[in-house]
């Protein structure tokens, strides 16, 4: 029954990124062709901006799992109805408070980072940022809440439904209202999140009112202290994106934020879909932690290689595909989208190289490093996209933002092998030297098969050259990979278990 709830919420999160993958695509290919790049990044930058308001929650959205779980296992129902209710009060009264001074804080930010011409779209907007922020921050406690149970399959139908009902929103709204629309949009999708799985969470906790009324100072406590471990990571993290918006802004203007934004989330969603399957880690570190720690290693090896031996196809492909993307997204070949995207490709490839020893230091409570390596890329951003965005604009912010990943990912790595004594692997084992090669080859041949014929055929034969030959090219170095044969292997026993079983 437990492999069964894993398989299920680990296809329904899957299923959830690629259904945000297509959102992303149509909302973004919608709003340049209804309102246009510089209002796109008008919103962009004032939701960034906003987005700071929510360190004042404290990590408490995320110590809900923890205890949530904690307390059904006991079993102790009612406890984990007072988790849910205490951290959703405590969160909707400590970024309430906070907003009331953010409000014009953030409007005098917004005058620094805007040109004069959009300050007055920008301040229209902010009101709707600070309600949508409060209230998907309130919407998250019991989405975690759905987390704490193990449905995270209801939490992901829950999120698709509402991406499906965001995007028809904007297509309905900002023809006729512009930004609002937009505006409008985004704030009753956070409501509906927050109503919907607040419902259906009572329904499978009965123990909860119909409103949350009961606050627990003891719980309270608890899950303070729990989340106060993260939040100064989330502190540096969540700045990531605001300051390099910022950055983009000043150096390169609403242009540059817009093809950032969409270059950044195109990219994070081949990304979800590597970092959420490996983040099933987490639990299961934990637990050899405590029985039988000297596994761990063997664990950590295992998953870096499959997550290398799936990360250099997918992420090759991206790279070959962003010409093409920039053509069928944008409606024309944008140099600036097609630089980002590149840049960030590299960035967020590193990045998920370091997954596997980030998660298990989560597993075994080591942070230390997870902190530093979160330091460093806030540092690191913050002075490279300055220097870097005044000697060459836009594309020395991204560089400076890429750079941050990698320096910052690379610590985590370098410091989890040095402490483990794993000294002895490097970041591209020999067995994965033929893929690395073959997916960086055929990345470039689908440039070269871009940049030769698209003047001389439609941009849907060169998607289709380019894919045929990266996949010629690619596809038998994944077969002559060990982990192929290793995979059909597992698979088939597994299969074999399944049939047995019944």
């Amino acid at each position: 029954m437990q492999k069964v709830r894993i398989f299920r919420n680990a296809g329904m999160v899957v299923a959830q990124v690629v259904v945000s993958g297509i959102v992303l695509l149509i909302l973004f290919y919608f709003l340049l062709r209804t309102i246009g790049a510089v209002q796109v990044g008008i919103w962009s930058v004032v939701l960034a901006t906003a987005s700071a308001a929510r360190l004042s929650e404290l990590g408490l959205s995320g110590g809900v799992v923890k205890f949530v779980a904690q307390y059904l296992a006991r079993p102790n129902q009612n406890k984990a109805g007072d988790v849910v209710e205490t951290a959703a009060l405590s969160i909707a009264a400590l970024i309430g408070i906070v907003l009331i001074p953010a409000y014009p804080l953030i409007g005098w930010l917004l005058k620094h980072i805007l040109p004069i011409a959009s300050l007055s779209e920008a301040l229209a907007l902010l009101p709707f940022a600070l309600a949508s922020l409060w209230i998907t921050a309130i919407g998250s406690v019991f989405l975690s809440g759905l987390d704490g149970i193990q449905r995270i399959d209801i939490r992901s139908l829950v999120l698709m439904a509402s991406a499906g009902i965001y995007l028809a929103l904007v297509v309905m709204l900002v023809p006729s209202h512009g930004l609002v629309g937009l505006a409008y949009a985004q704030v009753t999708q956070a409501i509906i999140i927050a109503v919907v799985s607040w419902l259906l969470l009572r329904r499978l906790l009965p123990t909860l009112p119909v409103f949350p009324y009961r606050w627990n100072r003891e719980l309270f406590r608890g899950m303070f202290s729990y989340g106060l471990n993260f939040q100064f990571s989330s502190l540096v993290q969540m700045m990531l994106d605001p300051m390099t918006k910022a950055l983009l802004s000043k150096f390169g203007g609403l242009d540059a934020v817009s093809y950032f934004e969409m270059a950044n989330r195109m990219v994070l969603q081949f990304r979800s879909l590597l970092v959420s399957g490996n983040q099933v880690i987490v639990p299961v570190v934990a637990g050899m932690h405590e029985a039988n720690p000297a596994r761990i290693p063997n664990l950590y090896r295992d998953s870096y290689s499959l997550l290398l031996f799936l990360a250099l196809p997918i992420y090759g492909g991206v790279v070959a595909a962003i010409p093409i993307i920039s053509e069928l997204w944008i409606g024309r070949y944008e140099a600036s989208f097609v630089s980002f995207a590149t840049l960030l490709t590299v960035g967020w490839f590193s990045n998920t190289l370091a997954g596997p020893a980030y998660f298990s230091n989560l597993g075994t409570g080591r942070l230390r490093w997870n902190t530093l390596s979160h330091v460093t890329m806030g540092l690191v951003n913050g002075v490279m996209g300055t220097m870097l965005g005044i000697m060459f604009g836009s594309i020395g912010v991204v560089i400076g933002f890429v750079t941050a990943l990698f320096l910052g990912s690379s610590l985590v790595v370098i410091a989890y092998h040095m402490e483990n004594r794993m000294v002895s692997i490097s970041w591209l084992p020999r067995d994965h030297w033929r893929l690395a090669i073959a997916s960086t080859f055929a990345a470039g041949v689908g440039w070269g098969i871009y940049y030769f014929f698209r003047d001389h055929g439609g941009i849907l034969l060169v998607g289709f050259l380019s894919t045929m030959v990266f996949v010629g090219l690619v596809i038998p170095a994944m077969w002559m990979h060990p982990l192929r044969s290793m995979l059909i292997a597992r698979i088939i026993g597994q299969r074999g278990k399944a049939n047995r079983l019944r």
